[in-house]
């Protein structure tokens, strides 16, 4: 367990060194993307509702980039609540991205779709954070990207691939069984973390 001084100072070094930008411009893209598609169209279209969760998703996963690993590493924190003290930062910029973008679909767009819900979403999330955690022990200056990157593809992929009973299922496990897919993923970021030196 940490003392309250070792967390205050933990906190404030993951904070100055958590990209939240990436999420802010990603959510800034969605944004200007869904206002250039209005312009022609009066229901939101279905690959924007299928590409934001994910885009979404991969703004947490690129916010947990850890360029700073190696200085935090020489403080006494355990992995896990250097995990948790980074979520605790991110987490509150996705509610926010998540909120803006239902909001500005509700403005721009006539006729909304159906969004993901917001198990789908964590899912997601939780996917990314998963992977970024496993990859990280053995790239942990790639890790971040490549979680990105398979959350993207795999949000995406339930509209592209063919309707095969297999693939299909698991393109769109992430929002058919999203409590399945958020608590594997939440205990793979934890078993993930064991063992780790910070």
């Amino acid at each position: 367990m940490m003392n309250s001084a070792v967390a205050t100072q933990s906190f404030r070094a993951t904070a100055s060194i958590t990209p939240l930008e990436p999420l802010a411009s990603i959510t800034a893209g969605l944004v200007a993307v869904a206002v250039v598609m209005s312009w022609r169209m009066s229901a939101t279209p279905d690959l924007l509702l299928s590409a934001a969760p994910g885009a979404l998703a991969a703004g947490v996963a690129l916010g947990l980039d850890d360029e700073g690993f190696r200085f935090i590493r020489t403080m006494p924190t355990p992995p896990l609540a250097r995990l948790a003290l980074r979520l605790t930062l991110l987490l509150p910029v996705l509610v926010v991205s998540t909120t803006s973008l239902l909001v500005f679909e509700r403005v721009l767009f006539d006729h909304p779709g159906i969004t993901p819900s917001a198990s789908a979403l964590g899912a997601l999330v939780a996917a990314g954070i998963a992977i970024d955690v496993v990859v990280s022990r053995y790239r942990p200056e790639s890790a971040a990207e490549l979680a990105a990157g398979a959350v993207v593809a795999w949000a995406v992929a339930d509209s592209l691939v063919p309707n095969m009973v297999g693939v299909k299922t698991l393109a769109g496990a992430w929002h058919n069984d999203a409590l399945a897919v958020l608590a594997a993923s939440i205990v793979i970021a934890i078993f993930g973390s064991a063992g780790r030196e910070a």
